[in-house]
């Protein structure tokens, strides 16, 4: 079975469509989470833990416990990989 391959240019326009979409409340980049236009970096933010109850609810908070954001998670497939990533690139730093 050959591997498959996702040509660079293309790989860039569906990053550059998910990034532009105005539906998205929560970017992971390089420097830090964008949560609504505002980006906080990675070494402010604590870990996070998805509560399973209630259809899942995801928080994130600062270190300074300050909520930057805080809502029921509706995309139970992705909402484990955003856990790994996000918490991940918050270990990182």
């Amino acid at each position: 079975m050959r591997d498959k391959v996702v040509p660079l240019d293309r790989l860039q326009n569906e990053a550059r469509k998910v990034f532009e979409n105005p539906n998205n409340k929560l970017i992971i980049k390089k420097e830090g989470l964008v949560v609504d236009g505002a980006i906080y970096p990675w070494n402010r933010l604590l870990p996070i833990k998805v509560s399973r109850n209630f259809g899942g609810m995801l928080e994130i908070k600062t270190r300074e416990d300050e909520i930057i954001f805080s809502e029921r998670a509706t995309a139970v497939v992705k909402l484990p990989l955003f856990e790994i990533l996000y918490n991940s690139m918050v270990f990182q730093k």
